[in-house]
């Protein structure tokens, strides 16, 4: 028999190293607290062989030994790392693993990769206050919110309540101001307290030579 089948095999001759194309986060910001659950997502340039498994490296504010990373599918693999205590920067470390032609994946470093904080915002005293009635019961009062300094922000944002402008009923008053950073650290409170008392009171004048005392509304004492 004269016929001849010819056969052609190909094959492809892969000598590139794979790369971590990109690293992402669960914490948009990348600020994180203590207990914070935040999820590191690296995609490779190419499908990575089932073993080795690319492993996960932690410095600097929390730290980590090299970890094996979860697959989720050829080209993408994740962490998932409770935030510990600290503060500080965050690199990360991504090494070991081959593509499917054995070719090992160039070291990634993703420098200041996310930022640790457990420092809550500390807020200033605010004096307390004294107000006379300016209604029936009591009076509106308005004051400025004491200060909050951090590291994320430096000034984060105070609320009180009662808020300023509000209506505070005669006697003592407690106002409470509160502030979280964008970690999610919150203050101690600050407290302070709004007096109120009836005008009558606050008019009451004394003589010279106090053989008496007159009120507002002449009566004598």
């Amino acid at each position: 028999n004269d016929n001849t089948v010819a056969t052609e095999f190909f094959r492809t001759y892969d000598a590139t190293d794979p790369t971590v194309t990109s690293g992402t986060l669960s914490d948009l910001d990348a600020l994180v607290k203590a207990g914070d659950s935040l999820t590191i997502t690296a995609t490779f340039s190419e499908g990575m062989a089932l073993s080795p498994v690319p492993t996960i490296a932690l410095s600097g504010a929390n730290t980590l030994a090299p970890t094996a990373m979860t697959r989720v599918s050829a080209t993408q693999y994740t962490y998932t790392h409770t935030v510990g205590s600290g503060n500080g920067f965050v690199t990360i470390t991504i090494a070991g693993g081959t593509d499917l032609a054995t070719n090992p994946l160039t070291v990634y470093i993703g420098t200041d990769a996310f930022t640790v904080d457990n420092t809550a915002p500390v807020i200033a005293n605010h004096a307390d206050m004294d107000e006379v009635a300016n209604a029936t019961g009591g009076a509106t009062v308005s004051y400025t919110n004491p200060v909050a300094t951090d590291l994320h922000p430096a000034n984060p944002a105070v609320t009180c309540t009662p808020a300023s402008g509000s209506f505070f009923p005669l006697g003592v008053n407690t106002v409470t101001c509160n502030a979280t950073d964008n970690a999610g650290n919150t203050a101690t409170p600050e407290t302070f307290t709004v007096t109120v008392v009836h005008n009558t009171i606050a008019k009451l004048t004394v003589s010279a030579s106090p053989s008496s005392l007159t009120t507002a509304n002449a009566s004598t004492l």
